[in-house]
C-alpha cells in the first residue's frame, strides 16, 4: 500500500504542474533554421540521401516541422570519386546516386541549398558481420500460431568495438489474378541473453539479466562479448498466413489459401558508431515524453554527425540468411 500510496502522490504532483500553463521566455540563441541531411551507405545498395529543414523548437508553426528541401545541391567523394546525386522526381527530398558502397571505405557527403549554411558528414562502411544459424524449432504449435526458437552464433572480432543490428522477418507470397503479390512483415523478437542489454547502462545490465525474457532491441553492442564465438537464442510467434477462419453450418475450421508461400529472413547487420549512437538516442528521445521522470529531468539530446547542420550520415553492412520452420 506505502508504494502504490508513493505513486498516486507522484502522479498527482505530475499533474499539478501540467495544470500550471506558462509563457516561458526564450533567452537563448537562435541561429536560424539548418537543413537537416540524413543517409546511410549500406554495403551493395545504391546511396540515397534525404534533406529537410530543422523547426525553431519555440515555434508555433507545426506546419513546418520536417518540410523536405528540393533544388539542393548534393555530392559525394570516395577514394578521389565523385559521387554525384539526383534529386528524385517522385519523392521531393529524395537525393539518389547509382554509386554501391564496399567495405572499408571512407564517404563524405556535402549539400547545399540557398538559405542555409552547407553541411557535410563522413562514414566509414564496416566489414560485413559473420554469424551461422545453429538451430530453428518449434516451441509449441496451437495450429494457426507458432513460437519459434532460433539458436545463431556470432563471431565477434577481437580488440574491435562493433556495433550490430538484428532483424527477423517473413516475406509472404500470395498469388491474386495469376500475379504474386509479396509483402514483408517484422518479426517481434524476445530473448532472455544479457547480449541484447546495452552495455553502456549499467542500470541497463543490472536489469536485464534478472527481469527474464525481454524485447530483442533493434540496435545492440559488442560489450559483453569481444572477440569471443557467442551462441545465444531468439524466440517469435509467427502466424499462419497459409490459412484463413471459416465457419459455415458444419461447424468452425481454418481453410488453406491456395497460391500462397514464404520463407524467413535474418537480417544481421555490422553498424557504424554514428548510427548506432542515433539509433539508440532517437528512441530515448520518442520514449521520454512519456515517462513522468520527463518532468523532472532533461530532454535527450539526439546524436548528430552533421557539421553545419543537424541530423546522422552512418553507414551499414548486412548479411542475410533465409530460413525455413520445421514441421
Amino acid at each position: 500500500m506505502g508504494k502504490i500510496r508513493n505513486i498516486l502522490i507522484a502522479v498527482l504532483f505530475a499533474s499539478a504542474l501540467c495544470s500550471c500553463e506558462k509563457d516561458i521566455e526564450f533567452i537563448g540563441q537562435y541561429d536560424g533554421e539548418k537543413l537537416v541531411m540524413f543517409s546511410c551507405a549500406s554495403a551493395g545498395k545504391p546511396m540515397e540521401v534525404m534533406l529537410s529543414k530543422s523547426t525553431f523548437i519555440m515555434s508555433k508553426d507545426d506546419g513546418n516541422s520536417g518540410t523536405a528541401i528540393s533544388g539542393a545541391k548534393v555530392s559525394g567523394t570516395c577514394g578521389g570519386r565523385t559521387i554525384e546525386f539526383v534529386e528524385s522526381p517522385s519523392l521531393p527530398g529524395h537525393y539518389q546516386s547509382s554509386y554501391v558502397p564496399r567495405a572499408g571505405e571512407t564517404i563524405e557527403l556535402s549539400a547545399s541549398c540557398k538559405g542555409f549554411a552547407d553541411v557535410n558528414g563522413s562514414a566509414v562502411v564496416p566489414d560485413s558481420p559473420s554469424f551461422t544459424m545453429d538451430r530453428i524449432r518449434v516451441v509449441s504449435d496451437d495450429g494457426y500460431s507458432r513460437r519459434v526458437m532460433v539458436r545463431c552464433t556470432v563471431h565477434d572480432p577481437a580488440g574491435v568495438r562493433n556495433y550490430y543490428r538484428l532483424k527477423v522477418s517473413k516475406e509472404n507470397v500470395t498469388e491474386i489474378e495469376g500475379e504474386d503479390v509479396v509483402y514483408v512483415e517484422d518479426l517481434y523478437l524476445t530473448s532472455n541473453d544479457p547480449l541484447f542489454v546495452n552495455s553502456q547502462d549499467e542500470v541497463g545490465v543490472f536489469v536485464g539479466v534478472f527481469e527474464g525474457e525481454n524485447e530483442v532491441p533493434d540496435y545492440f553492442d559488442d560489450g559483453l562479448i569481444d572477440g569471443e564465438d557467442y551462441t545465444f537464442e531468439l524466440v517469435f510467434t509467427d502466424y499462419r498466413r497459409d490459412l484463413i477462419y471459416y465457419e459455415d453450418e458444419n461447424g468452425a475450421s481454418y481453410v488453406p489459401v491456395e497460391g500462397y508461400s514464404c520463407r524467413f529472413m535474418l537480417e544481421f547487420s555490422n553498424v557504424s558508431d554514428d548510427l548506432y549512437k542515433y539509433a539508440l538516442s532517437l528512441n530515448a528521445y520518442n520514449g521520454f515524453a512519456s515517462e513522468i521522470l520527463s518532468l523532472f529531468g532533461e530532454p535527450v539530446c539526439v546524436h548528430s554527425n552533421i557539421e553545419g547542420g543537424i541530423g546522422c550520415f552512418g553507414a551499414m553492412n548486412s548479411a542475410l540468411e533465409y530460413f525455413d520452420i520445421p514441421e
